[in-house]
C-alpha cells in the first residue's frame, strides 16, 4: 500500500534541494517515469529497493520519506503519551529529546509496551482505525527493510 503522504514528502524534499525530477532520477537511480508516478501518487507497486534508493539520496529514514508530515517533537510526544522526558529522552519511545521522530515510531513503541489501541488513539487524537493502519504499515515496512 502506497502511503498517501509519500507524494507530498517526495515533492517537498526534491523542491527544497532545487532538483528536477530528472536530477532526482539520475542521482537516485530510480527511473524518471517512476519518480513522476510517485509524485502523482500513481505508483501502487512501490518496492522497498526504490524506497531505499530515495532515502539514501535524500539522507532520510523510511519513516520520514513515507510519513514525513507525521513527524513529532519528543517533548510533544512525551506530553501526549504521558511519559516524562528523562535524561534527555522521551521515556515512552526512548527517542532523544533533540531529535524529531515519526509518530509511528512512538505508536509502535507503545504497542510493543502493551498499551491498548484505545489508549494510543486517545493520546494522539487518532481514530482506532488510524492506529491499526499505522501499525500494520510499520510492521510490514520493518519486515521488508534491508
Amino acid at each position: 500500500m502506497l502511503s498517501k503522504r509519500l507524494p507530498r514528502t517526495l515533492i517537498r524534499l526534491r523542491s527544497e534541494r532545487g532538483w528536477s525530477q530528472g536530477k532526482l532520477s539520475s542521482l537516485s537511480g530510480v527511473g524518471l517515469t517512476t519518480v513522476s508516478r510517485l509524485e502523482r501518487g500513481l505508483a501502487s507497486d512501490l518496492s522497498i529497493a526504490t524506497v531505499h534508493k530515495l532515502c539514501m539520496v535524500f539522507g532520510v529514514g523510511y519513516d520520514y520519506l513515507l510519513l514525513g508530515d507525521l513527524l513529532i517533537e519528543p517533548q510533544e510526544c512525551s506530553r501526549r503519551i504521558g511519559f516524562p522526558l528523562k535524561e534527555g529522552r522521551c521515556t515512552g519511545c526512548e527517542t532523544k529529546a533533540s531529535e524529531p521522530h515519526a509518530l509511528p515510531d512512538c505508536i509502535l513503541s507503545l504497542d510493543g509496551a502493551g498499551m491498548t489501541y484505545s489508549y494510543i488513539s486517545r493520546r494522539f487524537g487518532l481514530t482506532l482505525r488510524s492506529v491499526e493502519i499505522i501499525l500494520d504499515e510499520e510492521y510490514r515496512i520493518r519486515r521488508l527493510s534491508p
